[in-house]
């Protein structure tokens, strides 16, 4: 049993402790010396030999997003801004929303003119006054809605959605569907 336990593997230990880390520390510098090489071809444009090719920018893009189905989805409904909104001689001077709709009023101004207007009350200008807001009302005129902003507050992009999802486009549900069903 003493011959057994006499033959065992010697370790070399310290010995080969350094060469080993000295062969590695080569193996790391040659790539670090190779990987920026190569990021240097790229660089200059030329092409890498046994690289893999890259996909253009272009190519990787996503398609644009139809910002008014992304709305919807929201419950919201995009803000149409034309021309004729700047032009209107109307002004909104301050608004105060009930808690009925029926019980909101703004205070206009058209001309040298002010008065208070409740929903469904005609303006001096023809136009009729639809809905009002905590900062601005919707005014219907020639069969266009516009709104009319208070002084000073910066355009919304987006309005809630008057009428329910399902009513107003199907489309935005079969886009939540698909998104739900998406593994």
């Amino acid at each position: 049993m003493k011959t057994l336990l006499a033959w065992r593997p010697r370790w070399p230990g310290p010995r080969c402790l350094l060469p080993a880390s000295l062969i590695a520390l080569g193996v790391w510098l040659a790539w670090l010396g190779f990987d920026s090489w190569a990021y240097r071809q790229v660089i200059a444009g030329r092409p890498v030999p046994g690289a893999v090719p890259t996909v253009s920018a272009e190519k990787l893009r996503p398609a644009p997003l139809d910002e008014r189905t992304i709305a919807r989805v929201f419950g919201a409904v995009p803000i149409e801004f034309d021309s004729a909104q700047a032009n209107l001689p109307l002004t909104l001077l301050a608004s105060l929303q009930g808690s009925q709709p029926e019980q909101s009023r703004a205070l206009i101004q058209y001309a040298d003119s002010r008065a208070f207007y409740s929903p469904g009350e005609r303006l001096p200008d023809g136009t009729l006054l639809k809905s009002v807001g905590a900062d601005q009302v919707v005014v219907l005129r020639n069969g266009r809605e516009q709104n009319l902003l208070l002084p000073g507050q910066p355009m919304r992009l987006l309005s809630p959605q008057t009428t329910p999802t399902e009513v107003a486009d199907p489309q935005p549900t079969a886009l939540l569907q698909a998104i739900e069903n998406t593994p």
